[in-house]
């Protein structure tokens, strides 16, 4: 018996020597050491950053999950109580990357001679805890609403990652991060990261915070003023990848240059922007329209930011234009209106200034509505023209979608507001759409920020056969604006080139104020008022 109480003794003794040493902060100091050696430069970076909301973009097979769980390591090792969320594509995703995987936690404990007790795994549902800690790292995905909304509730999470943050979907990455995640994230003062690799669709949250001159993040190691709003960003390519593929003495960026070299690839081919510099890179010839909103440098090309609206100007456009001489010459605004009809499908109405002195086309405004209601589109109509005669007379076109119901709906609105819309000439369809893309190419051609017209024309793509858009994707705002971009090739030459940048009354005042721009002559188009008085238009005239 007494043997029996001494071999229970010594059981006792060793547990709680189990215990002690896993508590021994010494040894966690050295865990995590262990894994930030293993880190590449551009990886530790990241591991360590501070910041409240980061991004990073890089080409696949670059490290960018194996690094998210350098940081969720580090946080549960060092960390009380705390807990973090890595939520992938979906739940299988997540734990073939972040779970059982070269980059998981498995992988990762069995280096590093961590076993249960110490640490604990519950597979089922993907939870990776640290007792002695208290620490917890949740694995998980979000494929639809139904997984989103997992994330609500609880004490809220010191960190949370987003990874392949280019294929969720639009809506839903929304609604994650936005609705669930930020308010859960804020309560604990933590952290959101979002990783991805770039795409072709520029059209997504994870887009307008990662693409270059984005005004929501700024370079890692660039001053942030805003350090809790502002995303710290990192942009990764594979010619920061030095280490030699297993097995091997090349690098990922070596085998990439001979990729470059066979197929053909320049800089500035998307394929090889995407994948292996980490830039995003529209495909356009699987899309229907040429759109780009931003260059190369991040400045913008297709899309606009319109000046401080005012009564005489509620639209913000430009209103003077530089000359080649170094004069100045008052824009004269015209404008076409393009309406797409639907009862079931959405209606649009897109309006669109352009004038000789520029040869540019700005998309100046826009309604948009899921299901048809004469009297409401009647409205909106009258509204827009109203706003088109703080310019101009009246516009030079409204030009509408006639087929099915259209041309009655249209008498309709004519009986009701005097205003008569023009039948589009849909079979000149395939001309206007490579009118437009032209205008993109240009740089001609400007659209509203975050309109349904931006939308559709960055993400609308030809079906198999290239003869049709694909019949799932909406196309109603890009159909309104072909036909206003029809009747507008009546009264512009766009074959000259594009006139230099416009520049707003403002500037050009700054400018002769600093002595840059030689003071305006009365009488001289620079001198007189930028608007003329709304005309008069009578309804049926």
């Amino acid at each position: 018996m007494a043997d029996d109480d001494g071999l229970l003794f010594d059981r006792l003794l060793k547990k709680a020597a189990d215990r002690a040493a896993a508590q021994d902060p010494a040894k966690y100091k050295l865990k995590v050491q262990a894994v930030l050696d293993q880190l590449m430069p551009m990886q530790r970076i990241l591991a360590l950053d501070p910041h409240k909301r980061i991004a990073l973009l890089t080409p696949g097979r670059n490290g960018k999950t194996f690094t998210v769980r350098a940081r969720l390591f580090m946080r549960a090792m060092t960390q009380k109580d705390s807990l973090s969320v890595y939520i992938g594509l979906t739940r299988i995703k997540a734990e073939q990357e972040i779970w059982n995987g070269p980059s998981g936690f498995l992988t990762l404990c069995d280096k590093l001679g961590l076993k249960e007790p110490e640490v604990k795994f519950d597979r089922q549902k993907l939870l990776f805890t640290i007792p002695h800690m208290g620490s917890t790292v949740m694995c998980g995905g979000a494929d639809d609403m139904k997984a989103v909304e997992t994330y609500r509730g609880g004490p809220g999470y010191d960190e949370v990652w987003i990874d392949e943050a280019k294929s969720h979907p639009k809506e839903l990455l929304k609604a994650l991060m936005v609705d669930v995640l930020v308010p859960r994230i804020n309560a604990r003062y933590g952290v959101l990261g979002l990783c991805g690799t770039p795409g072709s669709v520029l059209d997504s949250m994870f887009y307008d915070i990662t693409r270059m001159g984005s005004d929501q993040s700024i370079p890692y190691g660039e001053e942030n003023p805003i350090e809790d709003l502002v995303w710290s960003m990192h942009r990764w390519s594979l010619a920061q990848n030095t280490s030699p593929i297993p097995g091997t003495s090349k690098s990922l960026w070596e085998l990439a240059l001979q990729e470059k070299k066979a197929r053909g690839y320049n800089d500035q081919s998307p394929s090889w922007m995407r994948e292996y510099l980490g830039l995003w890179a529209a495909e356009l010839t699987d899309f229907c329209y040429r759109f780009q909103p931003y260059d190369n440098e991040g400045k913008e090309f297709n899309v606009w930011t319109p000046k401080e609206p005012t009564d005489e100007n509620p639209w913000g456009l430009p209103s003077v234009v530089k000359l080649d001489d170094g004069g100045e010459a008052r824009i004269h605004w015209q404008f076409a209106i393009g309406i797409d009809l639907g009862s079931v499908d959405p209606c649009a109405i897109e309006v669109f200034a352009f004038a000789k002195e520029t040869r540019r086309i700005y998309h100046v405004h826009e309604w948009y509505r899921q299901t048809l209601d004469v009297d409401l589109l009647a409205t909106k109509l009258v509204e827009a023209i109203k706003l088109v005669q703080r310019y101009a007379d009246y516009p030079v076109a409204i030009v509408g979608d006639t087929a099915h119901m259209g041309a009655t709906i249209l008498e309709q609105v004519r009986t009701k507001t005097g205003h008569r819309v023009e039948p589009a000439v849909k079979a000149d369809k395939f001309g206007f759409v490579a009118l437009t893309n032209d205008d993109l190419v240009d740089g001609r051609l400007k659209i509203l920020k975050n309109s349904a017209l931006a939308t559709q024309m960055a993400s609308l793509q030809w079906d198999e056969k290239g003869k049709r858009e694909i019949k799932t994707q909406r196309n109603d705002a890009c159909d309104a604006s072909i036909y206003a971009r029809g009747a507008i090739t009546r009264y512009i030459n766009h074959s000259q080139p594009v006139a230099d940048a416009v520049i707003s009354p403002e500037q050009a005042h700054l400018e002769r104020i600093l002595g840059k721009r030689p003071a305006a002559v009365p009488g001289t188009a620079a001198a007189e008022p930028v608007y003329r008085p709304a005309g008069v238009y009578q309804p049926g005239s």
